[in-house]
């Protein structure tokens, strides 16, 4: 009868790690790459600047929004795929995938055309 038994390098290696992991990353998000907040909040500035500093995404990201929704209303397939990065790939629930604006857009012509 045999055993298999670790390294001891590995083994220590291993509990290394752990004391490393336990040491220095848990429950601290400075560990993380973030700055630790202050006691009692961020400064009132900080927190204005933090409020709006992804106001122009959210807009940008709003827009391809309405686009969409507009263009998928009118049944306009070209306009809709459009939408999607030249390589974009959509996978459906079934695995189907499509790739490309043109693999789009001839899979919303015919969804246009049935619905």
């Amino acid at each position: 009868m045999s055993t298999h038994r670790l390294p001891r390098t590995v083994l220590l290696g291993a509990l290394a790690a752990a004391a490393g992991w336990l040491a220095f990353g848990v429950g601290r998000p400075e560990a993380a790459g973030q700055i630790p907040a202050a006691p009692g909040g961020p400064a009132p500035a900080a927190a204005d600047a933090k409020k709006d500093d992804r106001a122009a995404d959210r807009a940008a990201v709003q827009k391809a929004i309405d686009a969409f929704e507009e263009a998928f209303k009118k049944g306009d397939a070209k306009a809709v795929a459009g939408l999607w990065a030249a390589e974009g790939e959509y996978v459906s629930d079934d695995g189907t995938t499509l790739t490309g604006r043109a693999a789009l857009e001839k899979a919303y012509t015919e969804f246009f055309a049935k619905n």
